[in-house]
């Protein structure tokens, strides 16, 4: 009976111990601070993003190369190719933050806004999210 009980118990438990870290929640910020490039000549100072207040949004909503667990990548991963031209390429850094798709800051600012609901900043400056150099 006991090794029976034994080896019914123990798969669960190696099942259960290898699933844990997916379970676990990461450590979110509260703010993210959004800088430009080290090597670039940049127009603004850096935006702070108040993550704490879109934490009823579900993660992959801004993070799509998300799948639910695992790392979090920086957008500049994938978003920060120097060979086009920042503000007319969609893929690039720029577009995801200031394009019009659901996963962009101003997309769905503008998508909540058409709506009537509560949302963040839709334009540049004076209460927007930049402040001049």
């Amino acid at each position: 009976m006991r090794k029976t009980l034994f080896y019914i118990l123990l798969p669960l438990a190696l099942v259960l111990g290898a699933s844990l870290p997916g379970l676990m929640a990461a450590e979110v910020p509260c703010e993210v601070h959004i800088a430009p490039d080290s090597d670039a000549k940049p127009l603004f100072n850096e935006v702070v993003f108040p993550h704490d207040k879109h934490a009823d949004i579900q993660c992959s909503k801004c993070h799509h190369m998300f799948e639910g667990s695992g790392s979090i990548d920086s957008c500049r991963m994938c978003h920060m190719d120097r060979d086009f031209d920042f503000r007319s390429e969609t893929s690039s850094y720029y577009f995801a933050w200031h394009g019009r798709s659901d996963h962009s800051c101003f997309g769905c600012h503008y998508d909540r806004k058409n709506k009537g609901e509560a949302h963040g900043p839709v334009k540049c400056f004076n209460s927007g999210c930049h402040t001049l150099q």
